[in-house]
């Protein structure tokens, strides 16, 4: 367990909030953040940098979010928690993550780029309801310890999202 007492639980007002500010993009410190938990709590032998760096990866991308989602379900299980639906859960977040992603690249006009960016900020519902259950397993193996607050890495990650989206999306012509 963590030296601070803090449980790995994450708020979902402050993720959802995140999302929209980074316009989509915080989602790549989710999945990175999950991977690293699971890292420091279970022991787990991944290496973090490599898979956050996999999910910029064509297809590499989707395997990790795949086996993220089955490992979430895979600890919800064995602590004797109902595990996710992945089978809907999964091709909804890849098809608005793709469209949104293909969007802000091949958008032609401002609010080709802003659908694009809602498409992205939609894509995380499903990374929601997935961190509802996982903060249904943190709570069964933690207690009720009070969450984590904001790290320094996440603002930062949201502010570089944040500037290059929606100033991006400002500055347009």
């Amino acid at each position: 367990m963590s030296d601070d007492k803090r449980s790995y639980a994450r708020p979902l007002g402050r993720t959802a909030m995140f999302v929209v500010a980074s316009g989509g993009y915080y989602q790549l410190y989710w999945f990175y953040r999950n991977w690293k938990d699971f890292k420091e709590y279970l022991g787990r032998d991944v290496n973090v940098v490599l898979r956050t760096i996999g999910l910029f990866v064509p297809f590499v991308n989707l395997y990790l979010v795949w086996k993220q989602f089955v490992e979430i379900n895979e600890l919800l299980e064995e602590a004797g928690l109902d595990p996710c639906p992945t089978k809907i859960l999964y091709p909804v977040w890849f098809g608005f993550f793709f469209a949104g992603n293909r969007g802000i690249f091949h958008a032609e006009t401002r609010v080709d780029a802003l659908g694009a960016i809602v498409a992205l900020m939609v894509s995380c519902v499903p990374l929601l309801v997935v961190q509802k259950k996982l903060n249904e397993y943190w709570r069964e193996v933690q207690g009720d310890l009070p969450p984590r607050g904001v790290s320094k890495g996440e603002l930062t990650v949201v502010a570089v999202s944040c500037l290059l989206i929606w100033g991006g999306l400002l500055i347009w012509e």
